[in-house]
This record gives structure tokens, C-alpha cells and sequence, in this order.
């Protein structure tokens, strides 16, 4: 069944607690079990009479039933999986966990969301927690940031958590366009905006999203209209961050006021701002490594979900060294 935000610790039961750990042993099969969990945190079994399978909802949820489908080979014999047939296993089961088990049924949705990975159920768990006031999605195009942002951002707003949702994103200058005093200023309104009314229109429908914008609980917006304001009791997204010169990092993100939270989203790797500026993005996470300010979320061209073939371009120039965020920074 669908669930709204429940990730507490879980404890497997004993049978699939025995069965996980008869695959720990083998140090090649665990390796997949890690990678498949991530980034959820598990507490695996110690020994087979010994040890509880503890951890991460999500990630006892999908243990357990990777356990019981494994149950018929592994049950009173040793391991008889390679490391092959084990992937093949974890990914079918994955897919199916995701869409069924692990959907979260959120008030103000129109649907349950159905997380496509892992990563993206990570995100949308921190993006609906209150005490992070920041946090961070950062990755390659198609892996569902800006979507789960709004879709949180419409939660939070219909449980009363926040009264009202902005959405900003900076202006992507385009090959052949001519800069004006708007754009400069990050003023003007054009057709840039239409994808949050797309993504809007799916998640609560045209009639719910005039009804938000008319009681002004929602506001779509350039950067640049949001200079001198405070935004309290707030969702903020700043979108497509990777656009973003310094002085407009620093004036979106010192928008918030009181009960207010921001979410940041980008691909570090597509900034499209002129050479030689300061890029805003690796500004920001640069000055907040290693300070507890603000939860970061790295996905990689394998949570692509808007279409395979994407996937499998992005995976290509993630090998030329074009979409991994680290190198992004350390070019910067």
C-alpha cells in the first residue's frame, strides 16, 4: 500500500534476515545488495543465527521481498546465484517495490508518486522532512528533480505546513538570442516558465493550479522580481540553479524568511552562462561542504527516468567526463 512519509527504522523478519545474510557472504553478491539499498542505511545480519536485518524502511521493504523471491534457491542450501543472475533479480524487484510498495500517497496530489529509483524516494523523503531547511538535488536532466520539488512543495502547502509555493529559476541565454535590459535582470516572463505548468497540470490539474495562483498561494516567477522581498512561511524551488551567477545565488537563496524552506535544483555539468563567471551552484556547495547547512542529493545518468534513450545518452557523456558533478566542481 502507498504510504505518506513513513521511513522509520524497520527490523525484516527472520527468515528473510537469514536469507540476506547467506547472500552477505559473498563478498560480490553483497557489493550488489549495497548498491541497490543506497542511499538508505542498513544494519546487515552478523551472523545466521545472530542478526537482524535493521534499517531504513525503503530499504527493508525491498530486502524482504528480494528475500522472498530468492527464498526457493537459496533456502536450506548454499549460495547457487552468480553475480548476474542476482542483478537481474534485484533490478525486477526493485521496479516492482518502487511502484507498488514504495508509492506515497500525498495529500494535495492528484496520484500517489511512484519513485523510479532509489535516489529520487531519498530525495522526496528529505524534500518532505521539516527540519532541512535546505536541500539540493543536483544531477543530469530527466531524473525528477523539479518534478518531486513541486510535488512536495504542493504537499507542504496543502497539510498547511507553508502557505504559499515559489517557483524561480534563473534565464537560460540561448545560442543566437539577444541579451535585453529584462532578461539582464532577470525580469521577464517567457516561454522558459511553461514546464512548471506542465508539471503542475499533472500533479493537481489546470483548475487546482489557477485556484493556487488566484488565492495567491502560488507564484511562478523570474529571479529578479523576487529582489528586496522575504518570503516566509514559504516552499521555495530555485530551479535550473546551474544558470545562476553568484550574485543571483545569493539573492535567491537569502529570500527565505521565518517557517520558510528552499529547495535548490541543477545539473552542474549544462550551466550555460558566459565564460569567465562565477558559477552560482558550485559557488554555493562549494562554501557549504562539510557544514551541516544543507542536504545534498547527487544523481547519475543510471536515475534517468524520462526516457531510456536519454539514459543511455547521458550514461555516454557521463563516461566522456561532461555529467559528473565532482569533475564540475574541480573545473570550476
Amino acid at each position: 500500500m502507498p504510504y505518506d512519509l513513513a521511513f522509520e527504522p524497520a527490523v525484516a523478519e527472520e527468515t528473510s534476515s537469514r536469507i540476506i545474510y547467506k547472500l552477505s557472504r559473498d563478498p560480490d553478491l553483497f557489493a550488489l545488495l549495497v548498491k541497490a539499498v543506497a542511499p538508505f542505511s542498513i544494519s546487515w545480519p552478523k551472523s545466521a543465527a545472530d542478526g537482524d536485518l535493521i534499517g531504513d524502511r525503503p530499504g527493508i521493504v525491498f530486502l524482504e521481498l528480494l528475500a522472498q523471491r530468492l527464498s526457493p534457491v537459496l533456502e536450506g542450501h548454499e549460495t547457487a546465484l552468480d553475480a548476474s543472475t542476482l542483478q537481474t533479480v534485484i533490478d525486477e524487484t526493485l521496479e516492482e517495490v518502487l511502484k507498488r510498495d514504495l508509492a506515497l500517497r500525498l495529500a494535495g496530489l492528484l496520484q500517489p508518486v511512484k519513485p523510479h529509483s532509489m535516489a529520487q524516494l531519498a530525495f522526496l523523503n528529505d524534500l518532505l522532512n521539516r527540519d532541512y531547511p535546505l536541500v539540493l538535488g543536483l544531477g543530469p536532466t530527466g531524473t525528477g528533480k523539479t518534478y518531486l520539488a513541486i510535488a512536495a512543495a504542493l504537499n507542504q502547502l496543502a497539510k498547511g505546513a507553508v502557505k504559499r509555493i515559489v517557483i524561480t529559476k534563473p534565464h537560460e541565454m540561448l545560442r543566437g538570442e539577444l541579451m535585453t535590459q529584462a532578461k539582464r535582470a532577470e525580469k521577464e516572463r517567457d516561454e522558459q516558465f511553461e514546464v512548471y505548468f506542465d508539471v503542475l497540470n499533472d500533479l493537481v490539474g489546470h483548475d487546482e493550479i489557477q485556484s493556487l495562483i488566484d488565492h495567491r498561494h502560488l507564484e511562478i516567477t523570474p529571479l529578479g522580481l523576487l529582489r528586496g522581498r522575504t518570503l516566509s512561511d514559504a516552499f521555495i524551488v530555485i530551479d535550473e540553479a546551474q544558470n545562476t551567477d553568484k550574485h543571483w545565488m545569493r539573492l535567491a537563496i537569502t529570500r527565505a524568511g521565518q517557517n520558510s524552506r528552499t529547495i535548490i535544483t541543477g545539473d552542474p555539468s549544462q550551466s550555460s552562462l558566459p565564460t569567465g563567471e562565477i558559477n552560482g551552484l558550485f559557488h554555493l556547495l562549494k562554501m557549504i561542504e562539510g557544514r551541516h547547512i544543507g542536504r545534498a542529493h547527487k544523481f547519475q545518468p543510471k536515475d534517468i527516468v524520462r526516457n531510456s534513450t536519454v539514459a543511455q545518452l547521458e550514461a555516454l557523456y557521463a563516461d566522456a567526463g561532461l555529467t559528473d558533478v565532482e569533475i564540475a566542481l574541480q573545473r570550476d
